[in-house]
């Protein structure tokens, strides 16, 4: 595959006095192709992403990790199944040995996917990927804080638009991965709010129930007490009370959550076409 390319290395504050700027810097001095960029601070993987994404020229754009697990001689395989622009979306799907709880947090964020940006059954995100440059601007026109690379995409290309390749995935070579349990499942919480009003609107359906449950209860107990002359115990009026006004607050806490919803979704600054 004979292409002009080029790389850009993204050096995300790394935590070793420098010395990861100092490689890169002499790689981009030794390799014309090369481009390296350091960041002033640690601002995590998706931010690094959009960096590069601003700074990259091509027409195809590879997004991959730096720990060998995706194997650059898989490149060409996501490269060419772009061709023909009937994909603007290749994403390597691979088999990789993880643990318990990273295996269960991947299933929980596919399903998140899945029902909240409609992803096929079955498909999934990974860490490599390959994008037109059309597709990389949709994406930049977001103006997230936190901004997730599964989201983007999904957001700013048709499903017919996406195709999965099956990919051989490598081995970590040097250190362990950066994402412990903790930010894991921060991790997952931040994929499932961003691409989902769900929670709210359920928290919203559930204080309605219990209101409207309420309303039933009172009227129960105002028949009882007109047609059998016997009122009810103290206690099940004042339950019925507390139902009542806790359905109200319930179903108002959440039709306020719908409202921070929307200015959450305006202030995103998610393109119009």
């Amino acid at each position: 595959m004979k292409i002009s390319y080029e790389i850009i290395l993204i050096d995300d504050c790394s935590p070793d006095g420098g010395l990861t700027a100092s490689k890169l810097s002499e790689l981009s001095k030794s390799i014309s192709s090369v481009k390296h960029i350091n960041l002033r601070f640690n601002t995590g993987q998706h931010r690094a992403i959009c960096c590069g994404l601003d700074h990259s020229i091509g027409t195809r754009i590879i997004i991959m990790d730096d720990d060998f697990q995706c194997k650059a001689s898989e490149i060409p395989k996501l490269y060419s199944s772009l061709e023909g622009n009937k994909f603007d979306v290749s994403i390597g799907t691979y088999h990789k040995s993880q643990p318990f709880y990273r295996k269960l947090g991947g299933k929980l964020v596919a399903g998140f996917l899945r029902k909240g940006l409609r992803v096929p059954k079955g498909k999934s995100m990974t860490s490599f990927v390959c994008i037109s440059k059309e597709t990389s601007r949709s994406m930049r026109k977001f103006g997230h804080a936190n901004p997730i690379m599964s989201n983007l995409i999904f957001k700013t290309t048709p499903l017919d638009r996406i195709c999965w390749t099956e990919i051989k995935s490598g081995k970590r070579k040097y250190g362990s991965s950066g994402y412990n349990f903790t930010r894991l499942i921060n991790s997952t919480i931040d994929n499932y709010v961003s691409v989902t009003n769900r929670p709210m609107r359920a928290f919203t359906l559930f204080g309605g129930f219990i209101f409207l449950s309420s309303i039933f209860v009172v009227l129960l107990l105002s028949f009882q007490r007109i047609f059998s002359g016997n009122p009810p115990p103290g206690y099940t009026s004042i339950a019925a009370s507390i139902f009542f006004f806790g359905g109200i607050l319930v179903m108002g806490i959440g039709i306020l959550g719908e409202y921070i919803g929307r200015f959450l979704h305006e202030t995103g600054a998610s393109p119009l076409y």
